[in-house]
C-alpha cells in the first residue's frame, strides 16, 4: 500500500480547490456581445418582473381618459344610483399596462377610438335602469380599441399586440410569448392571465383572437359542438352561435323574450330569469343590502300583527 505523505495531501487539496473554483466562476461574455433583440426569446432571470414597465413617467392623456371611462365611470354611476361609495378602482393598473404597451410599441391607440368609447360608456350608464347585480358587458365601441403591431412569430406581451386571428402563445403577466395561430384540439390553453386584455375589458377577445381552433375547456382545447348538439355554455358553440336551451343554435345573441344563459343577449338587454329582457330599476339590483336591511327590522309577534290588520 503506497505511503500517504504531507506533500501528497497538500497537492490533493490544491487540485480540489482549483476544480471547485472552475465550477463556480461564470464564463466571461464574448467581447462582441451586443444588446438583446426585442423579438428574441427571453433569457432566464432570478428576478420576476411584469411584462410591461412597473413605472411609467408620463401617462398619455388618451390612456387616462380611456381607463377612467372603462373603470371609474361605471362604478361612479352605480354608486350614485345605489347611494353608496364606488369602491376599489383599477384605473392605475389599466394606465400602467396600456401606457407600457404603447411605450414598447406593441399597440397603437388613436384619439377617435377613445372618444367613441367614452361616449358609449356614458350612454350605457345613463339613468339607473341599467343597474344589475353584475356589471354590464363592454359596449361595442370599446372593443378592439388598440391595434397590434406584432406579426406572426414575433415576441409579444399580450394577445392584443398580435394581428386579428392570432394570440400571444405562452405569454403571461411575467412571461413573453410569440404571436401564433389558434392551437389545435388537445393543446393546453388559458394557463395564464393576459393583463392588457383584462384591464382593457376586452371580454370578447376569444372571438377575434382565439386561443384554440375550437374552444378552451378547463385548460384544454376542444373542437366546437355542432348546431343541434347538446351544450352547457355559449363558447362551446363557436362564432355566431350560442347555447340555447341546452343545444347549440344559430345566432350569437338573443332578442327580447328569447332564452339566454348570460352574456348572450343583444346590446341593451340583460339575461334575467333565463330570458333576454330590458333592465328594470330595482333597489334589489344594487346588492344584498336591502335584504339585510329588511332582516334587521324588529320582528312583530303574530298576535300583534293580527290586531294591526283588524285595526286597519
Amino acid at each position: 500500500m503506497p505511503r500517504i505523505t504531507a506533500r501528497s495531501l497538500s497537492l490533493c487539496a490544491l487540485l480540489a480547490f482549483a476544480a471547485c473554483k472552475a465550477r463556480t466562476e461564470a464564463p466571461a461574455a464574448p467581447p462582441d456581445a451586443g444588446q438583446p433583440d426585442e423579438n428574441a426569446a427571453p433569457e432566464e432571470d432570478d428576478e420576476i418582473r411584469p411584462v410591461y414597465p412597473e413605472k411609467i413617467d408620463v401617462i398619455p392623456a388618451t390612456v387616462s381618459r380611456l381607463c377612467r371611462a372603462l373603470h371609474e365611470r361605471p362604478k361612479v354611476r352605480r354608486a350614485e344610483c345605489c347611494e353608496r361609495k364606488p369602491g376599489v378602482m383599477l384605473t392605475s393598473e389599466c394606465e400602467r399596462n396600456l401606457a407600457g404597451a404603447l411605450l414598447v410599441k406593441g399597440v397603437l391607440l388613436d384619439e377617435a377610438s377613445v372618444a367613441a368609447c367614452e361616449a358609449a360608456i356614458e350612454a350605457q350608464h345613463t339613468g339607473c335602469d341599467w343597474v344589475a347585480p353584475t356589471p354590464l358587458s363592454t359596449p361595442e365601441a370599446c372593443r378592439d380599441l388598440v391595434e397590434g403591431t406584432r406579426k406572426l412569430g414575433q415576441a409579444c406581451r399580450s394577445t392584443l399586440e398580435c394581428p386579428a386571428g392570432m394570440h400571444c402563445v405562452g405569454s403571461g403577466p411575467t412571461d413573453l410569448g410569440r404571436c401564433g395561430p389558434p392551437a389545435p384540439p388537445r393543446s393546453s390553453c388559458n394557463t395564464a392571465v393576459d393583463p392588457l386584455v383584462t384591464y382593457l375589458r376586452q371580454d370578447h377577445v376569444e372571438r377575434t383572437r382565439p386561443v384554440c381552433d375550437g374552444f378552451c375547456d378547463r385548460n384544454t382545447c376542444r373542437a366546437f359542438i355542432a348546431v343541434g348538439e347538446r351544450c352547457i355554455s355559449n363558447v362551446q358553440c363557436g362564432p355566431d352561435h350560442r347555447c340555447r336551451e341546452g343545444v347549440c343554435a344559430q345566432g350569437a345573441v338573443g332578442g327580447e323574450g328569447e332564452p339566454c344563459i348570460g352574456g348572450d343577449c343583444a346590446e341593451g338587454l340583460v339575461c334575467a330569469e333565463k330570458k333576454c329582457s330590458a333592465p328594470k330599476t330595482s333597489e334589489m339590483n344594487c346588492d344584498t343590502a336591502p335584504i339585510l336591511k329588511q332582516l334587521s327590522k324588529p320582528m312583530v309577534p303574530r298576535d300583534q300583527m293580527k290586531r294591526r290588520k283588524k285595526a286597519k
